[in-house]
This record gives C-alpha cells, structure tokens and sequence, in this order.
C-alpha cells in the first residue's frame, strides 16, 4: 500500500468515527427528549427546547479533539510498548524519541475549556 493510499485510508476511518460520535450524540438527545416528553414531571418541559437547539449545533470540533486526544494517546502507549521490547542497545534511541514526541505533543495540544 502506497502512502496515498494510507493518507486516504486515515482520512476516511477518521470521518468514520466523526460521523459515528456524530450519530451517536443525536440518538441520546433524541432518547433525553423522549424521556422528558413522556416525563409527567412538567419542572423538566423547559429542557426541550435547549435539547433541540443542540441537536442542530452538534460539537464537532469537541469530537475531533477526542479524536486527535485519543490518537496521542495510542501513539504514545506504541512507543512505551516497544520501548519495552527491544534490545537495551536501541533503548536510548527510543527514549529520546519518545520524549521528542511527548514534548512535541505537550505542546501541539491545547487543553480544553472547562464545560
């Protein structure tokens, strides 16, 4: 496999779990307000509205820091394991490599703000 190919493959396994969080946070707003519809508790009827308004405005840049968080993390767990598993000659190699990575990642990685 080419790297165009592997670029295209990343891209779109990356719109697959977008659309996935995408989806998936449609069907729990859709669930809150049939709950809260159905609910004889009128104290909660107001959150029907809001609960609408968010459905339209989804937090796709919230889902694709997850995304991007969760890479950082795999990429970091690959290197510690194979810090692990390799002969101690080339371990010095990989630590410096893996702090490079965790310096570069510390600082490409803005936190988010509090909810």
């Amino acid at each position: 496999m080419n790297m165009r190919q592997t670029f295209e493959n990343s891209i779109d396994s990356n719109r697959a779990k977008l659309m996935f969080m995408l989806l998936a946070y449609k069907k729990e707003i859709d669930n809150f307000r049939t709950e809260i519809a159905k609910s004889k508790d009128k104290t909660n009827k107001h959150l029907i509205k809001p609960l609408t308004n968010m459905e339209k405005t989804a937090p796709i840049k919230l889902f694709k820091e997850i995304l991007y968080r969760c890479k950082v993390m795999h990429s970091l767990a690959f290197f510690q394991w194979r810090y692990h598993n390799v002969s101690s000659a080339n371990q010095e190699e990989l630590e410096a490599i893996f702090k490079d990575k965790i310096d570069f990642m510390k600082g490409s990685i803005m936190p988010l703000p509090p909810i």
